[in-house]
C-alpha cells in the first residue's frame, strides 16, 4: 500500500476523535494553545483513510508534540510496519523543517500505555535520526 503525508492547522476536521490519546484530542490541544497546531496525517492513497497521525505545536523555530502535556506522539489507527512508520516520521520532519523548524521534540507515550507499539515506535524515530 502507499500512503501519502497530509498537512492542516484545522484541529476542526479531525475525524476519529474518539481514538485519540486525551493529550491529542483538538479539545485539550486548545488548551495548550490556542494557535500554532499543525497536523500530519498518514493516508492511504486508495481509500484516503488516516493510518497515523501526529500533532505538533509549531512556535518560531521549535516544534513539539505535545506543546504543555505529558505525552503527545504517533497515534496509529491502523498495522503498520516499521519501515512505513519511519517513513511518515520522516515525511513530517520534511513539513515541519520547510515551516521553519530547527529543533524536533516527540515526547511519546509512556510504554505500559502502548506496549504492542513502543518498540516500534522508538525503532522508527531513531531509523528517522531522532535521538532518545
Amino acid at each position: 500500500m502507499k500512503f501519502s503525508v497530509v498537512h492542516t492547522t484545522d484541529l476542526r476536521s479531525i475525524n476519529n476523535r474518539a481514538a485519540t490519546f486525551i493529550f491529542n484530542h483538538p479539545a485539550h490541544l486548545n488548551l495548550q494553545s490556542k494557535a500554532g497546531w499543525h497536523v500530519l496525517e498518514y493516508r492511504e492513497l486508495k481509500s484516503d483513510k488516516t493510518a497515523a497521525r501526529i500533532f505538533f505545536h509549531l512556535n518560531a523555530d521549535e516544534a513539539k508534540s505535545p506543546l504543555r502535556a505529558p505525552f503527545g506522539g504517533i497515534e496509529l489507527y491502523r498495522n503498520l510496519n516499521e519501515y512505513q512508520i519511519t517513513d511518515f516520521i520522516s515525511q513530517s520532519v520534511i513539513y515541519l523543517i520547510e515551516l521553519g523548524a530547527k529543533k524536533i521534540v516527540v515526547r511519546n507515550a509512556p510504554d505500559l500505555y502502548n506496549e504492542k507499539n513502543s518498540e516500534l515506535f522508538k525503532a522508527s524515530f531513531l531509523n528517522a535520526g531522532f535521538e532518545s
